[in-house]
């Protein structure tokens, strides 16, 4: 669906409106409201293919509104009219301005991604590493489960003064033996890793699941989407909060919004817990459950105004299938050679899991555009 035009006369708006009717070009009349409470009569129009001829109708109503052309019957329409007046009713007093908790969630995101950055520093300036290799107390707060072998690996990058990635993968020998025995130390790091042992004819010690949550921490459903590593991830994913969130927000309201955020964000965080373990951050699971949602309601019901162009799905979508498609070849060669890592750490189980929620979400009536 795409906006044709904005008209701040109403009866020209209908007038408008139900000439395009007339010759079958389908389309939505509603009303909003601009920053000084002025309506403005919004004219939307369903199929894509029938913009180009709605334009040209457009450019000759504007010229000449009272030509006889455009004329209708009234009785023709009564009906529709009704439907219309019943929808403008409900659609005008929204205010388009109004997404507290998208900032909310913004500034939350980026306070903390600068407190775990200065958290970051002063670990490698407290132990002299090279680079940050421990996990920072806020980490520890908001990862999804917090294993007692990550507590111990951290243990022993401190006792034996482990300060990079190169030290951790070919340590000294005084630290071999202490990390060959926690290699013992049973530890969930997801089915996928199950799996590709069970395929490499290795043995696992899998450890217990949801051991944070079954101690009651159970905000650690939630807290990995406030979290982020890397300047790129953070803007990344606060770019397409504010985009989709400002579409949102104001179109099912500030707690329906945040139902939204938290459903998508357990559903998600849990789905890539369950397949790749608990190391993970970041909002992307919630983003994808976003578009899911704005993809289906732009099917569905067309005049709730959101406007996305096709593209944003699509490249949303390659880049996810991206991902999936790099991720089951480095599975695959994982198989044959277990140093083998072809993708980086992206947490893409998230991200369809969050576009299926969304799309879910997406077809309940409690998240229909809001009505007063």
């Amino acid at each position: 669906m795409r906006l044709l035009t904005t008209l701040e006369n109403e009866i020209l708006a209908k007038k408008f409106s139900k000439y395009l009717m007339k010759e079958k070009i389908e389309n939505t009349l509603d009303v909003s409201l601009d920053s000084k409470n002025k309506k403005n009569f919004n004219i939307w129009i369903h199929n894509e293919d029938t913009i180009e001829k709605a334009k040209k109708i457009l450019d000759d109503f504007l010229i000449d509104p009272q030509n006889k052309k455009f004329e209708i019957n009234l009785n023709e329409f009564e009906k529709k009219e009704e439907k219309n007046e019943d929808s403008l009713k409900i659609i005008k007093i929204v205010r388009p301005r109004n997404y507290k908790l998208t900032i909310f969630v913004i500034f939350t995101c980026i306070f903390l991604y600068f407190l775990n950055f200065l958290q970051e520093l002063q670990l490698i300036k407290r132990y002299n590493f090279q680079e940050a290799v421990l996990l920072t107390p806020l980490q520890k707060i908001f990862l999804y489960d917090l294993p007692e072998y990550r507590v111990k690996l951290d243990d022993i990058i401190i006792q034996y003064n482990l300060g990079s990635e190169k030290q951790i993968d070919n340590p000294p020998k005084e630290a071999q033996l202490a990390l060959k025995d926690l290699e013992n130390e049973p530890s969930f790091n997801g089915f996928d890793q199950i799996l590709l042992h069970k395929l490499q004819k290795k043995r696992i010690e899998t450890g217990p699941l949801f051991t944070s949550i079954r101690n009651f921490e159970i905000y650690r459903i939630l807290t990995p989407i406030l979290l982020h590593i890397g300047i790129l991830h953070i803007l990344f994913n606060m770019f397409w909060v504010y985009y989709l969130g400002k579409l949102m927000e104001p179109r099912i309201g500030f707690f329906r919004y945040l139902a939204f955020i938290l459903i998508s964000a357990a559903f998600s965080n849990t789905a890539q817990y369950l397949m790749g373990g608990p190391y993970f951050f970041g909002y992307s699971g919630v983003i994808t459950a976003m578009l899911g949602y704005i993809f289906v309601r732009q099917l569905s019901a067309p005049w709730e105004g959101y406007n996305i162009s096709k593209a944003v799905f699509y490249f949303i979508f390659i880049f996810v299938l991206v991902m999936l498609v790099l991720q089951i070849v480095s599975f695959t060669m994982q198989i044959y050679n277990p140093k083998f890592i072809l993708t980086p750490g992206i947490a893409n189980t998230a991200h369809i899991s969050g576009a299926l929620i969304g799309m879910l979400l997406g077809k309940v009536s409690f998240f229909e555009r809001r009505a007063f």
